[in-house]
């Protein structure tokens, strides 16, 4: 998908070629921007036309983000500056920019991607995914370390290691050696549903079952864990669904 970078933002878009327009003109198709020109438009002129348009994209960009729905989950066609990514319950609108380096920042409702410059010339969307894998992994890691050094004073026990997994039916498990495995995809859930399976599975080094005693010790490191088990409940279908990233 062609893009254009406009002082340091890059915008996506559609361009399509017709015998019937009259002018140039955007319209917004399938969560695109759709440039429709006339078959002798030059080039030029349609540079000229989006960076006319550019604050009016940007418009609907901002507006999208008020709107998207948390639990209606799906991976962009492209991973362009404007696609939208879910992480710890929200979304975050790529910002890809050119750079020297490349460079991850997350803010509060986007993701600015730091991109060298050999990627402009081909590329470039596989490139960005490859780094938001790369980003989400080690987030996940991150976040699940953080919620073991706060549960396991608590249990006054720690796993022997912990593990990532790309699993499409469990959202954890725990070994017999005492290491407990997390699914990937709980970055993409809000930040009480992982540090919950993080306290489920950390309960299972103390009770293999899911009885009495495992969900009082389950009530005694993470008391609002029945909150987090209804959103996986209802949500989990929608994450397993995103797993073929």
């Amino acid at each position: 998908m062609p893009f254009i970078q406009i002082e340091d933002s890059i915008l996506s878009f559609r361009l399509r070629r017709s015998l019937r327009a009259k002018r140039l003109h955007m319209v917004v198709k399938e969560e695109v921007f759709e440039v429709v020109a006339p078959l002798k438009t030059s080039n030029r002129e349609i540079l000229a036309f989006l960076k006319q348009y550019q604050g009016w994209m940007r418009k609907q960009v901002r507006q999208k983000s008020r709107t998207q729905s948390v639990t209606k989950m799906s991976w962009p066609a492209d991973f362009l500056a404007g696609e939208y990514i879910p992480y710890r319950g929200r979304w975050l609108r790529l910002n890809v920019k050119f750079n020297d380096r490349a460079l991850m920042e997350c803010h509060e409702d986007y993701l600015t991607i730091m991109v060298p410059w050999r990627h402009a010339f081909g590329g470039l969307s596989q490139y960005v995914k490859k780094q938001i894998w790369l980003w989400y992994q080690q987030e996940a890691l991150n976040a699940i370390k953080d919620s073991i050094d706060a549960l396991c004073p608590k249990l006054g026990r720690w796993p022997r290691g912990y593990q990532l997994k790309k699993q499409k039916t469990r959202w954890g498990s725990c070994g017999i050696s005492g290491k407990i495995y997390l699914n990937w995809l709980l970055i993409l859930a809000p930040v009480g549903a992982l540090e919950y399976v993080v306290a489920h599975e950390l309960c299972h080094l103390f009770h293999r079952n899911h009885g009495k005693r495992f969900w009082a010790k389950v009530a005694s490191c993470f008391p609002e864990y029945e909150q987090q088990e209804r959103w996986l409940s209802k949500q989990g279908s929608a994450l397993i669904s995103l797993s073929s990233f």
